[in-house]
């Protein structure tokens, strides 16, 4: 029986929903100076709360041991300079975003999503915890802080006289150890009004095309079923990859 907390409600896991065994962090390569020693593995089970049906791994690893040397860029993806075009495209006009606009990207990466906003004249602003990555996106001119976004970081953003019209979050959600402070950052940074855009795996897509190969990015969120019928509909008892 896990008695891991869940970390949305903190009632204890026990409910089993995949065991992948041991695993190396995901996004994480070997130095050659290492080339031969020995990698760090970590267990890859996923619970779901019986409380609040909140799908989450056990294992909890630092976010500054992940993220804060980063190795993926996101504008090297082609899939996804097109998926942030069609993004701009569709939220400026729904938002009604202008000069007087500020939009907030958590977990920016190298800025190229921002820059998309800059370029129709809004102001903008990222948060990023890997400094090598936020680096790049200063080189770009776009202004970022570097830091693991919660309500803390929020607060001072805030006071610094820092809010958002727009905040989007793309897949970081996921990958968060304390969920319930982060989404209080959220609600910290958000002008009255203003808009939230969130992006993290579905479960039920997970478990329908069977990519399980997602689960290490999602550390620590997949999606909340809604029914406990439906958990037990979808449970896996043996996976085989």
């Amino acid at each position: 029986m896990n008695t891991t907390a869940c970390r949305s409600c903190g009632a204890p896991l026990s409910e089993t929903l995949a065991d992948l065994g041991m695993a190396p962090l995901a996004n994480s390569l070997v130095a050659p100076e290492n080339d031969g020693l020995m990698e760090p593995f970590f267990p890859l089970r996923v619970f779901v709360c019986s409380r609040c049906f909140l799908a989450q791994i056990d294992a909890s690893i630092p976010p500054e041991r992940i993220f804060s040397h980063y190795l993926y860029f996101s504008s090297l993806s082609s899939t996804w300079l097109e998926h942030c075009a069609h993004y701009v495209e569709q939220i400026v006009p729904r938002c009604g975003l202008g000069p007087e606009s500020k939009v907030v990207e958590i977990a920016s990466n190298d800025g190229h999503l921002l820059r998309l906003f800059q370029r129709r004249g809004i102001q903008v602003l990222g948060v990023e915890p890997a400094a090598n990555v936020a680096r790049v996106a200063i080189a770009s001119g776009v202004p970022t802080e570097i830091a693991f976004f919660g309500r803390a970081v929020a607060e001072n953003l805030r006071a610094g006289g820092h809010t958002a019209d727009l905040i989007a979050a793309n897949n970081v959600l996921a990958h968060v150890p304390d969920i319930n402070d982060f989404v209080a950052g959220l609600k910290t940074l958000l002008r009255p009004g203003g808009t939230l855009t969130v992006e993290f795996p579905h479960l039920l897509n997970l478990l329908r095309f069977r990519q399980f190969d997602t689960i290490p990015r999602a550390r620590s969120l997949l999606v909340s079923i809604k029914r406990r019928e439906r958990f037990r509909e979808a449970r896996i008892t043996d996976v085989r990859c």
